[in-house]
């Protein structure tokens, strides 16, 4: 019998193969255990309450890729809040996977909405403060291999054209390319050309590109949008390099997201003028 795998749980698979290899990577540690239960774990057990609750039939495996990418972007902690604190952003997620989305689709990738909502509450309640967004999980090397390069690679090349999202993850990494060593010219830094060959070599930058921003119920389908939209990202994404300014970064996938959204509600709102005066006319023939 052969497996065959949609593109969700292609890209599921993936992210269970980088979490297997970052729990060897760093020696099996407890702490990252009970990161795996507050973010795929307790991940789930809230899908299943919620889908109780509303009686939806919501799709598991988007849960667990949320999770997963929590599990491997987040860095794990070792106070009990940190493991708190985690399973907000993950009750968050999940909560606006049933009761946020618009038209059946979410405005903004929820695993980001949900670092920023934890990260706006922690300004009321310190404690809740999330561990710093590390990405230890996507990107590591065993010896000189560069396990999650290499896996990311994989991806891009067989998997990734199913989401025909091209456009935006090669417009964003091209602008973010050319914004980063123009900036940093400008300002005189002569590590400029180090720095890109620094960030275009680590899996990070493909990880956030091919898996997060390009996610494909948040980001545009035609070319064109797809190009703004990845022009959108690299120039938040160069403010964050460069500045350094609180939630930047996340800020280039949700103001992207933004964007999208933007453009599907215009187009619904053209679509239902266009056949009102149809219907008028109908209506008078009536």
């Amino acid at each position: 019998m052969k497996l065959k795998l949609n593109g969700t749980q292609e890209i599921a698979a993936l992210l269970i193969i980088f979490a297997i290899g970052a729990i060897i990577k760093n020696n099996f540690q407890m702490q990252i255990f009970i990161h795996l239960a507050a973010t795929v774990g307790f991940g789930v057990i809230i899908f299943y309450v919620f889908k109780y609750l509303t009686k939806q039939n919501k799709n598991i495996w988007n849960t667990i890729i949320s999770c997963l990418i929590i599990f491997l972007v987040l860095h794990y902690g070792s106070k009990p809040t940190d493991a708190l604190a985690t399973m907000l952003v993950v009750a968050f997620v999940v909560f606006s996977k049933y009761f946020m989305e618009w038209k059946g689709s979410p405005i903004f990738n929820p695993v980001v909405l949900g670092f920023l909502a934890l990260e706006l509450l922690s300004n009321f309640v310190p404690s809740l403060k999330l561990s710093f967004v590390s990405w230890w999980g996507a990107s590591y090397s065993f010896g000189p291999v560069p396990v999650t390069l290499i896996l990311i690679a994989i991806w891009i090349i067989f998997s990734f054209k199913v989401w025909r999202k091209w456009y935006a993850a090669l417009s964003y990494l091209i602008f973010l390319a050319i914004g980063l060593f123009v900036s940093m010219k400008i300002a005189g830094d002569s590590t400029a050309l180090d720095f890109l060959k620094f960030t275009f070599t680590n899996s990070t930058i493909y990880f956030f590109t091919f898996v997060m921003l390009a996610e494909p119920r948040t980001s545009p389908l035609m070319r064109n949008q797809q190009i703004i939209y990845g022009f959108i990202a690299a120039v938040f994404s160069t403010i964050s390099a460069l500045t350094h300014f609180p939630t930047s970064d996340l800020l280039a996938i949700l103001v992207p997201n933004l964007y999208f959204f933007v453009i599907k509600w215009n187009m619904l709102r053209k679509m239902q003028a266009a056949k009102l005066p149809q219907n008028n006319n109908d209506n008078k023939i009536s």
